[in-house]
């Protein structure tokens, strides 16, 4: 994560500490299965390299499955991301999945549903 960080600012010619200070607010986004890793483990690392900031909004979700699937690339069991912005504009699929999220429970992501919402309820109401 550092070092990507790192790389990134060095191939654009910025300066990390623009970007990775302590003013900086940071944001982590996962599902369950990585709260150890980047509520614990992470920090930690961070904190021994005397890198900040340390975490500070963690957000963690259930999981999202595909066809009541666990989604896998490898498996090439996945929606992705540059097939789906062909055929459904950007706004639909941002509204299906904010309303489907998996915040409280596992969610799933189904075609029929998604389908349904896109021609129903995006198109229909806010078309």
């Amino acid at each position: 994560y550092y070092t990507a960080s790192v790389d990134w600012a060095q191939k654009l010619q910025n300066n990390i500490t623009d970007f990775w200070n302590n003013r900086t607010k940071s944001y982590y986004v996962h599902g369950k299965d990585n709260i150890p890793f980047h509520t614990i483990i992470w920090p930690a690392i961070l904190s021994g390299l005397e890198i900040e900031p340390l975490p500070e909004y963690i957000i963690s979700s259930e999981y999202l499955t595909l066809e009541n699937k666990k989604i896998s690339t490898s498996n090439n069991w996945a929606i992705w991301l540059n097939d789906i912005i062909k055929k459904y504009d950007a706004d639909s699929i941002r509204y299906f999945l904010t309303i489907n999220a998996p915040e409280m429970k596992d969610a799933n992501f189904s075609w029929r549903e998604f389908i349904y919402s896109h021609n129903s309820e995006y198109l229909g109401s806010y078309g």
